[in-house]
């Protein structure tokens, strides 16, 4: 299926269907986000969630479909979309500080890193600086900046990546499981931040893993279980007694699902 213009939404996903040695994970996936919206993606374990994503951002091959970023290829709008990788994807022994992490979504060039003493600041590098150094307030990290980042908690971590999103400042923000492993008072500062982006206009779709809160904290929700279960208003999805036996273990009965 061949996507038609689209230069309103944020992604557009037709036809996607995604293997790993030929065993299918997704299969005919359409889907569309909602601008300005806070969109959880939620399915059982193996639902291929994260494959979705990881599609979307050419990550792993696909074998179907088309994907579009306001009507665009991923290679056009690149810098229009962060990312928020799971914590377990990534190596916490490298030796950086909370602030350099950061600083690497916030700069476009290679400046950040010399020192202060050596280095003459052109008004945008300053201004990269200073959307750093806002996202680390806007996750109250600010105290924590000059922290190994492997030395933190794992929620303390989990606010410095978002932190590093919100400085490269993108229109779309991509996150695979936000809040798995934070505590409850995490979960609130990121959700408040997130929602300060739609506030914005920007987009927020994130992997989420706790069914009982996500008509609290987004608005829309896609179910997926290999393919689209179902998708919509958060609140009305879910309040749909075949999406309950799905979580449940139960078998979906797809023919009724919207």
């Amino acid at each position: 299926m061949i996507l038609r213009e689209q230069s309103g939404v944020p992604l557009s996903i037709a036809g996607l269907s995604v293997a790993y040695r030929a065993e299918p994970v997704l299969w005919n996936v359409h889907w569309s986000a909602r601008a300005g919206s806070m969109t959880a993606i939620v399915g059982p374990n193996g639902a291929g969630k994260t494959t979705m994503l990881s599609a979307a951002l050419e990550l792993v091959p696909r074998l179907a479909g088309e994907i579009r970023f306001w009507g665009q290829p991923l290679s056009a709008v690149r810098e229009r979309v962060a990312f928020v990788p799971q914590r377990e994807s990534i190596d916490w022994d490298f030796p950086v500080t909370a602030k350099d992490v950061v600083r690497m979504g916030a700069t476009r060039g290679a400046s950040w890193w010399i020192p202060s003493w050596a280095r003459r600041l052109s008004p945008a590098a300053k201004d990269e600086i200073h959307r750093a150094d806002s996202a680390l307030a806007q996750v109250h990290m600010t105290d924590f900046q000059d922290r190994p980042i492997g030395e933190l908690s794992g929620g303390q971590q989990q606010r410095v990546f978002l932190a590093r999103a919100l400085a490269q400042d993108g229109d779309l923000i991509l996150l695979d499981e936000p809040f798995a492993g934070v505590d409850a008072g995490t979960e609130d500062v990121l959700t408040e931040a997130l929602r300060a982006l739609t506030a914005q206009g920007k987009t927020v779709v994130a992997v989420h893993h706790d069914l009982d809160t996500v008509a609290e904290r987004f608005d829309d929700v896609l179910v997926l279980n290999r393919e689209v279960v179902a998708q919509g208003a958060a609140s009305d999805v879910l309040a749909n007694p075949s999406v309950k036996r799905l979580f449940r273990g139960s078998e979906p009965e797809f023919a009724t699902l919207s």
